[in-house]
């Protein structure tokens, strides 16, 4: 753990990994807890599932997965650590630093990984920002304040405008060989408490329609970090079959 970056779920499946020695053919527990449930924090543990899954780690076949809130109360988030340490699983992921000090205070054996936890250090999850050498890892969504203090596309954009000044080109010049494809966005409002993910029949339409669109486009669904919506994106080399696409996936969302 040479630095902790943006919270990468990938990068959590393969810290699991490595702490346990998994390996697909084998049965792995892995228990997770959160100080509470949030969008934010629920994109990390289905993240985590998710990566463990691309990985050969599926929940009741290679996998033994157990999750638990905290539901906000550190009280609570300590009983929680205890009874995942006292389970003895191969590995305990820890969203939010309330939950991932409970755990880390009650294990020196059970591989930890934490996430959703801005500065370790002064949280004491670890003593320092370099390899921790014991049974604690994981990531940190602080930002790099020498390159942005916000996030979404105004560092892409700053980033884009230094590497015009350093080649002497203008955007126009980096862009004479790019083909721009239309694009349509449709933000599909959810219900309160409608589960737009656990729609079975949406992952069947996108890779329809990604076969569909081949390499002449792309297809970007996710959900928004302000508000309750879903973005459903397409981009095709015909405006028209953009936008064909795009509503047909959004009926899809609508439906959930």
């Amino acid at each position: 753990m040479k630095q902790l970056s943006l919270a990468r779920m990938g990068a959590l499946a393969l810290a699991i990994s490595a702490m346990t020695g998994a390996y697909a053919a084998d049965t792995k527990s892995v228990a997770v807890t959160a100080i509470v449930e949030h969008p934010a924090l629920d994109a990390v543990r289905d993240g985590v599932k998710d990566a463990l899954k691309a990985a050969g780690y599926e929940d009741g076949k290679t996998l033994k997965w157990q999750y638990q809130s905290a539901q906000g109360n550190t009280g609570t988030a300590a009983q929680i650590a205890r009874k995942f340490v006292g389970d003895k699983p191969d590995a305990i992921v820890a969203i939010a630093t309330p939950s991932a000090q409970a755990v880390i205070a009650s294990t020196k054996t059970v591989p930890v990984v934490f996430s959703a936890v801005t500065d370790p250090v002064a949280a004491k999850l670890v003593p320092s920002w370099e390899a921790s050498k014991n049974n604690v890892t994981g990531v940190s969504d602080l930002l790099a304040l020498d390159k942005h203090t916000t996030g979404d596309g105004l560092v892409s954009a700053l980033q884009v405008l230094q590497a015009c000044v350093r080649s002497n080109k203008t955007i126009a010049q980096w862009l004479e060989k790019v083909t721009l494809f239309p694009q349509v966005m449709i933000n599909v409002r959810l219900q309160p408490g409608q589960d737009w993910k656990s729609n079975q029949q949406l992952p069947q339409e996108q890779a329809e329609v990604e076969k569909l669109l081949g390499n002449d486009g792309r297809v970007l669904i996710r959900a928004s970090g302000t508000e309750p919506l879903v973005r459903v994106m397409v981009e095709a080399r015909d405006a028209a079959m953009a936008s064909t696409c795009a509503e047909r996936l959004a009926a899809v969302v609508r439906g959930s």
